[in-house]
């Protein structure tokens, strides 16, 4: 777990980890920064999707 990261899929798997798990407690930050991060997530959970069928 802990080392070097072999491939992209690996570092996509542990944004979509951290990013799933990871939670904003101001109001000032879920205003201003709640949806790119769900935009992320999004773009990197497609990333997986594309490289597992490719």
């Amino acid at each position: 777990m802990y080392g070097i990261i072999d491939n992209e899929d690996q570092w996509n798997k542990i944004q979509v980890r951290f990013l799933e798990k990871h939670m904003y407690f101001t109001k000032s930050a879920k205003k201003l920064r709640k949806a790119k991060k769900e935009e992320y997530l999004t773009v990197v959970k497609a990333k997986l999707k594309d490289s597992h069928s490719a």
